[in-house]
């Protein structure tokens, strides 16, 4: 939860800011408006994630109640009327997060998607990369009211050292100017090891040349700023890149997530167990991979309908997931399921699927008054192939086995006897 404080005296845009964050339940909000309401709720609650203070009250003119926030290390987000250079700038010295005039509904929801991002961005890492100390400074201290993880380095060479050890960093600015490896040379080698779509970099100089932001982008950059840049402008290229990648992040997950078990889907299997497989291989380690199908899944549809079939699916996900949150793990079917755990022998996999097989027993789902059990059976291999889809085959020959034997049992493909019964 994000617990937000208001300060804002206007009874109208209280109204639309509350309206606002009705729809989000993820924000508690705290509304003052006055400078005397303010210091109570701040006395009150030392935990606010951050602030949206108006720079004009009834008790404080001035701007008292900003300085006030601020020096309780709240975030802030100004509200304002006034938008003059100089103020923008005494703002961002006293260590604002942004400021939004007060001109339209969208203003105030901007005011609170750049508050819910300050939590996200605690867990964001950004690398600068500048030979020049003053440079940095500016940049990190720039960025620090946004809470994000930073890192810094005098060189390109420096810089992918970083990247290499801390491989989740989101965002690279970069100058293009440098010893030893310059910030070209940077964004080439990134991209030999980071997509787009996993790191941006941000290409920075002073040199005039207006070929160069070009020469960034085409080498790997997402973009370009030119020197020298005010904060302002800094922060928006930031959350703009970031706010990209982490949309091209849900999108990624939407397509690789099971859209009711919220499982992996078979995309994502291919993908990820291709790698892992190869792994297992040039590592000369086991790996194992079992199918799993629900036994008489159909019936469950017949009897109960399909939304007890969808619930039913959803009860087996959630102990699959207990059972091997470890492991990769899908949904390839209706009610088919797949596990790869690398490192484990067939016969150690066996083991978790049986214990799993015996909680199931202990579970039904209860439908309308009326409580449902499940079983299922599930044919395991480890034979390491060529392809995923080879160990898959070898799985499902078992699992079809398993089903001729009369169900609720596990198989594995290289004892080619059963585990459980």
């Amino acid at each position: 939860m994000n617990k937000i404080l208001v300060v804002e005296d206007s009874r109208v845009i209280t109204k639309i800011l509350k309206r606002l964050i009705a729809k989000d339940t993820s924000i508690v909000p705290y509304f003052a408006a006055s400078f005397a309401e303010t210091s109570l709720l701040c006395d009150q609650h030392d935990n606010f994630s951050g602030a949206l203070v108006d720079l004009h009250l009834p008790d404080a003119p001035n701007g008292e109640a900003l300085e006030y926030v601020l020096s309780k290390a709240i975030p802030t987000v100004v509200l304002t009327t006034e938008q003059s250079e100089q103020k923008r700038k005494q703002w961002f010295d006293a260590g604002i997060v942004d400021y939004v005039v007060k001109e339209s509904r969208y203003s105030y929801e901007y005011a609170l998607t750049v508050l819910k991002r300050l939590d996200i961005n605690s867990q964001q890492k950004i690398l600068i990369v500048d030979d020049s100390s003053i440079s940095r400074n500016f940049m990190r201290n720039a960025l620090k009211p946004h809470g994000f993880i930073i890192f810094e380095a005098e060189n390109g060479r420096q810089g992918m050292e970083i990247l290499r050890r801390e491989d989740d960093i989101k965002l690279v600015l970069t100058d293009y100017h440098m010893p030893i490896m310059d910030g070209i040379q940077l964004a080439q080698q990134a991209r030999m090891h980071f997509p787009s779509t996993q790191l941006g970099i941000i290409g920075l100089s002073s040199n005039e040349t207006q070929s160069l932001s070009v020469k960034f982008i085409k080498h790997g950059a997402n973009d370009f700023l030119h020197k020298p840049f005010s904060t302002e402008e800094l922060l928006c290229r930031v959350l703009h890149n970031l706010d990209m990648l982490y949309l091209v992040e849900k999108i990624e997950e939407e397509a690789d997530r099971d859209y009711l078990t919220g499982l992996n889907n078979r995309r994502y299997l291919f993908r990820q167990g291709e790698r892992l497989l190869s792994n297992a291989c040039i590592d000369n380690t086991p790996i194992s991979l079992a199918v799993i199908d629900i036994d008489h899944f159909k019936q469950i549809n017949d009897l109960y309908g399909h939304d007890c079939g969808d619930e039913a699916l959803c009860l087996f996900s959630k102990l699959l997931h207990e059972h091997f949150s470890n492991y990769l793990l899908a949904r390839i079917g209706g009610e088919e399921f797949c596990v790869l755990t690398p490192g484990v022998k067939s016969s150690e996999c066996a083991v978790l699927l049986e214990s799993m097989r015996v909680d199931l027993r202990d579970l039904s789902l209860q439908w309308k008054g009326q409580p449902i059990k499940m079983t299922f059976s599930a044919g395991i291999s480890d034979h390491i192939a060529d392809d995923l889809s080879s160990m898959i085959n070898d799985a499902d020959a078992e699992l079809y086995r398993a089903k001729q034997s009369g169900r609720d049992c596990i198989l594995i493909a290289s004892l080619q006897s059963e585990s459980a019964a």
